[in-house]
């Protein structure tokens, strides 16, 4: 059987070219039948997952380097050119405050030094680039009032602490600030925006379509909210809880959302107000502002889980747990699987491969007149149908227009 990586949640997903890249995250193992541990998947592995040959790789990271992160969950990651930055999340020692980069050229770690003012440990926060910078927002963790041995970035944004934690020796919570980071300058700043921003939430999910971030759900305090955002990054303005008629996804936490055009985001999965995985699909159009329930075959729940668009213009999603997270006394079923949504269908070239594999007891004799490139990839594809890789294509149908 192919290598595959650790079914994980919370971990980190990017793509790049054709490849999904896959770093981190959370997951449970046993150890010669004993009980499951709970466990960081090291960052010294970096696993890739090749669309065109279907087949998964493992890289090796030099870890000698003191320069690699932790084991992390709920750390976000933003691609800058050819270097995989990845800041927050949480570790074995709690939140975690530094920010990495992964020069994926050379595949070699670099703790990036920054100046002046930090932003405050957290984790299960969105982030994305924007004219070449990092942007985060939200997050759970740590309160950004000014630490005595470090400057703390605290000017904007408000911090929303957790009951559960008053009386532990760490107080937590959630915070709306909107971070950014200059890797030519390396500075952190913290500015503020016209209108009404979202409040303080975590495990929130957000895409952006051109100068335009839209946010959907989250946790803020006991609620987990079905609240839809947009952040005008040209203007540097929140548009406040936006309103639309018809049919509305149900407030949720741990679930993706995906840019799959200029005006349409793919949202999926995620966890609800009554702690039940979910396995439904919508469609947001964000020029009508109306959404469209999808019809998703089989029941497939996701949660924290990444989702990423693909060369094919697909959205790959990849780990996540199956089960409630929250039920420490059920297995939370760490998932390794690939689930591939389809909006449109399928090239004629893709058609024709699959065709050629199916039939291949008739067909493979004249696979050697195809260019070198072709052939390679069929009999690449040909070794993965026969072993069955965990691979599933949802074919997705929308209720009504």
């Amino acid at each position: 059987m192919d290598a595959q990586p650790l079914g994980r949640s919370g971990h980190m997903s990017t793509f790049l070219g054709k490849y999904l890249i896959v770093l981190g995250g959370f997951s449970e193992v046993t150890h010669d039948d004993g009980p499951l541990e709970n466990v960081y998947v090291s960052t010294n592995e970096l696993w890739i997952y090749d669309t065109e040959f279907e087949i998964w790789r493992m890289l090796p990271i030099d870890g000698r380097t003191p320069h690699f992160p932790p084991g992390l969950s709920g750390a976000c990651a933003v691609l800058v050119d050819h270097y995989l930055y990845i800041y927050g999340g949480h570790s074995l020692e709690g939140h975690y405050g530094e920010l990495h980069r992964l020069d994926l050229s050379s595949l070699s770690w670099e703790r990036v030094p920054c100046k002046g003012k930090r932003p405050a440990p957290r984790d299960k926060f969105v982030g994305w680039s924007h004219e070449g910078k990092l942007h985060f927002f939200g997050g759970f963790g740590v309160p950004f009032d000014e630490d005595p041995e470090v400057e703390v970035l605290h000017d904007n944004g408000s911090f929303l602490l957790n009951p559960g934690t008053m009386f532990s020796y760490q107080e937590r919570g959630w915070n709306n600030q909107i971070i950014i980071f200059d890797p030519e300058t390396l500075v952190w700043s913290n500015p503020q925006y016209k209108g009404e921003p979202p409040s303080p939430r975590a495990a929130h999910a957000a895409t952006k379509i051109g100068d335009k971030v839209w946010m959907f759900g989250g946790r803020h305090g006991l609620v987990r909210t079905a609240e839809l955002h947009c952040l005008d990054l040209k203007k540097k303005t929140w548009s406040g809880s936006i309103c639309a008629p018809g049919l509305w996804p149900c407030g949720r936490t741990w679930h993706s959302f995906t840019a799959i055009s200029q005006r349409q985001i793919f949202l999926y999965g995620g966890y609800t107000q009554y702690r039940k995985p979910l396995s439904d699909g919508w469609i947001l159009d964000t020029e009508l502002l109306q959404w469209t329930q999808l019809d998703v075959p089989g029941n497939k729940p996701r949660l924290w889980h990444t989702a990423c668009l693909n060369n094919y213009g697909e959205v790959m999603v990849f780990g996540g747990c199956q089960k409630d997270i929250l039920d420490h006394d059920d297995n939370s079923d760490h998932s390794k699987e690939i689930l591939t949504f389809c909006f449109t269908p399928p090239s004629l070239v893709r058609i024709c491969i699959k065709l050629a594999i199916d039939h291949k007891d008739i067909l493979e004799t004249e696979w050697g007149e195809l260019p070198k490139s072709l052939r390679g990839l069929l009999y690449s594809r040909s070794v993965r149908h026969r072993v069955g890789e965990q691979t599933e294509q949802l074919q997705l149908i929308t209720h009504g227009t």
